[in-house]
């Protein structure tokens, strides 16, 4: 006896001692119920079930090696041996007389009971149900009918004992290691139950009818034991999934007290590992689970734990709040199902305050209990999710004040910072009015340093994040790459999620496009960690193609402006010439029409939209309602600055171009006045004029062609989508009749049944 027991407890740290005390029976010849006692004995004393580990907190990370006498020592087993060997045929029990037949099998029952072929009853090594038992063809039938409704108990321990075997591995992870530890600990009991059958048998008292009655209770257990194991190894089932069976056998339970309790007392054990695993997450930002098993995955880190502190753990901050540390459906318990979303979120808060060395954990942490009620789960998590948001909305709105650098991004990309763009236009001119190819970058960004500290810019605190860049493409090539729809084709908005911003501006095919740098002009933005959460990469492409239309339509503005200068001195001088004033007339219309469309961008879309941004910023209670906010903005200024409607893009981009076009004819205009007010030179004077009278004709013809077409798109996508602010433009582009009859015809069109 004291062998045995020396030998069990020397072996207490590997937990697996009733695999080894059966091991030991096998080989030691020792009574049965002294082989019985030393495994409770072992059990009650020598163990430490892993859900007690688990509770203590301890982390294994990266996943332990197996021991090498797990795959050396294979006797070391709960259940029933697969390699052991076996008669191929049982022995005959016809020899004996029906008393001492009953005598053998009880004691053959007694020893399958604890995994252990007997000499009339054994496993069937050939069947494919799973564990089945084969019994002497001689045996008396009455003792098979009873036998036959025992054994349902030893399959069931068989199969739970195959269960704790296959899940103790430290690979199977800690709920299957903590439900194995669970189900061992009820082993205790019904080694108990053996050791009292065994002293009842070796005191005569025993018999086949009072066994059947004592296995009773023990059946009840083990049957759904068995059912609950089966489950779970035959769909291969591991962390949260084994939490759902368990929880759902638990509410099945109804009615049924006792396996109620007994479902629940096992969800509680095997609970515990993964509720250790929340409350890091929830309490701490720490993902502990080498296993993977948790709810939560960090995508970007290869052993399941959360990145080091510092913004420069994270590449790409576009991608950081949605792909770094997302679900795993499978992995969700169903009590935890609610409130996976917020569980989610409150490691994330907490991830993006240690990456900006602010972390600030729970302070009331504690550990999370198991209960069978699923919404007590939304209380536990709500209050570190309220904590975990209002620091880093601090955090975001105080330390790094979000609100001022969004202004900040305002005044440059929105042309809110007016004098800064005049300065720089004054100074770079010059330069701006060359091929981007030929440009040099250094100077144009010395040129707008030096408008940023000439102008009211210069008080900004966040000037030095604004710099200027050149792009490759013009803004309108660049827009329909990003709608990607031709720029022929395509006959309503495209929404912005499904835009890619991430598309090259490098012209497609390694051509080189030959465009002005007023055309290639673009601003940049660097913004820090976490701001970048909120204004990322994906919104400072937003923003650039907002303020390149922008920027755009003032360089247009002031090509014309200028020209009507030169033309006013010279209508002064002379007014004989009427190719002159149709040119003053259309630049008139063209200044109308990029005025009008430069207030409505400025003033009736972005203004409203940003003061209703601002709002919303202010009265933000949760950070995804930041993002929300700003990531609305963005998306309606895109849509009603028309740059998401590819019909209406492509009208207003002509229009813009014709303009473009007119400014220079206007400058070589200008300039044969002037030569003709300075040498009075009449004698080709009718050749010359007529020329001139041709082109402005044929530029006032297109504009006013591309005027209506614009009109005709604008009263038909109002209609259409209901936009008031597309009404509003098309009200003030018309605000004095003067394209009357375009929008009447355009209004006729758009009604029901006319084409």
């Amino acid at each position: 006896m004291h062998i045995v027991v020396s030998l069990l407890c020397s072996i207490r740290c590997c937990s697996f001692g009733c695999a080894l005390a059966v091991a030991v029976i096998c080989l030691v010849d020792f009574s049965f119920m002294s082989h019985v006692k030393c495994i409770f004995i072992y059990l009650l004393f020598c163990t430490e079930p892993l859900t007690v580990m688990a509770s203590r907190g301890i982390s294994i990370a990266p996943l332990p090696k197996e021991p090498k006498w797990r795959f050396t020592r294979n006797a070391l087993t709960t259940g029933y041996l697969r390699e052991m060997p076996s008669d191929d045929d049982l022995r005959e029990a016809s020899s004996l007389p029906s008393n001492l037949q009953e005598v053998a099998v009880l004691q053959d029952i007694l020893f399958v009971m604890v995994g252990v072929d007997g000499r009339f009853i054994q496993r069937d090594p050939q069947s494919v149900t799973g564990l089945q038992f084969r019994t002497d063809p001689s045996l008396d039938r009455t003792i098979v009918n009873v036998v036959k409704r025992i054994l349902p108990l030893c399959r069931a321990y068989g199969v739970v004992a195959e269960f704790i075997d296959k899940n103790e591995p430290f690979a199977q992870g800690r709920v299957n290691q903590a439900l194995a530890s669970a189900m061992r600990t009820l082993l205790k009991d019904y080694y108990i139950l053996v050791a009292q059958l065994e002293s009842q048998f070796n005191k005569g008292v025993l018999s086949l009818q009072s066994l059947q009655f004592s296995i009773q209770p023990s059946l009840a257990v083990f049957r759904p034991l068995a059912d609950i194991a089966t489950a779970i190894t035959e769909n291969d089932f591991r962390g949260g999934q084994v939490l759902t069976v368990l929880h759902n056998a638990t509410h099945e339970a109804v009615g049924q007290q006792k396996l109620r309790k007994l479902c629940a007392f096992l969800a509680e054990k095997a609970s515990r590992p993964f509720l250790h695993m929340l409350a890091q997450w929830i309490h701490h930002g720490i993902i502990d689970d080498p296993a993977r098993e948790f709810m939560v995955i960090d995508t970007e880190s290869a052993d399941g734990d959360s990145a080091p502190a510092g913004a420069t753990a994270v590449a790409d901050t576009d991608s950081y709040w949605r792909q770094r540390y997302v679900l795993r459906p499978e992995a969700i318990p169903s009590f935890l199902a609610d409130a996976a979303e917020r569980i989610l979120e409150t490691g994330k808060l907490l991830n993006v305050m240690r990456g900006c060395g602010k972390h600030n954990p729970y302070p009331d942490s504690k550990p999370i209990a198991y209960t069978t009620r699923a919404r007590d789960y939304d209380g536990i998590v709500a209050t570190p999710h309220r904590h975990a948001t209002r620091e880093l909305l601090q955090i975001l709105m105080g330390d790094f004040q979000l609100v001022k650098r969004l202004h900040s991004i305002r005044n440059y990309f929105l042309l809110q910072q007016g004098d800064v763009f005049v300065h720089f236009a004054d100074s770079a001119h010059s330069e701006l009015s060359k091929q981007s190819h030929t440009l040099q970058p250094q100077r144009l960004l010395s040129l707008f340093e030096l408008a940023q500290r000439t102008s009211s810019a210069r008080a900004d605190a966040f000037k030095d994040h604004v710099y200027c860049t050149m792009e490759a493409t013009n803004v309108y090539s660049r827009l329909f790459r990003v709608l990607n729809v031709s720029a022929a084709t395509a006959s309503d908005f495209v929404s912005p999620e499904t835009m890619d911003f991430t598309v090259s501006s490098a012209p497609e095919g390694g051509r080189v496009d030959t465009i002005s740098g007023y055309d290639a002009f673009s601003l940049e933005c660097d913004v820090p960690w976490p701001v970048s959460l909120v204004i990322d990469q994906t919104s400072i492409r937003k923003y650039q193609l907002v303020f390149r239309h922008l920027f755009r339509i003032k360089h247009i503005e002031r090509l014309l402006s200028a020209s009507a200068i030169s033309s006013s001195e010279a209508l002064r001088c002379e007014r004989s010439f009427s190719w002159l004033r149709m040119a003053y007339h259309v630049r008139q219309q063209m200044l109308a029409f990029v005025q009008t469309l430069q207030h409505h961008l400025l003033f009736q879309v972005i203004e409203p939209l940003w003061a209703q941004m601002r709002t919303t910023l202010q009265s933000a209670t949760t950070v995804d309602q930041l993002f929300v906010a700003h990531r609305t903005f963005l998306d309606t200024s895109l849509k009603q600055c028309m740059l998401t409607h590819p019909v209406l893009l492509k009208a207003g981009a002509k229009l813009l171009s014709l303009c473009e076009i007119f400014s220079q004819y206007m400058t070589k205009f200008i300039k044969t006045a002037e030569l003709r007010l300075s040498t009075r030179a009449r004698s080709r004077a009718g050749h010359t004029d007529a020329e001139l009278q041709r082109s402005a004709t044929k530029l006032s013809k297109s504009f006013r062609d591309q005027m209506q077409v614009l009109l005709s798109e604008l009263v038909a996508v109002a209609s259409r989508e209901n936009e008031q602010t597309i009404g509003n433009l098309v009200m003030s582009l018309n605000f004095n009749g003067f394209y009357e009859s375009h929008v009447q015809h355009a209004e006729r069109a758009a009604l029901p049944g006319r084409s």
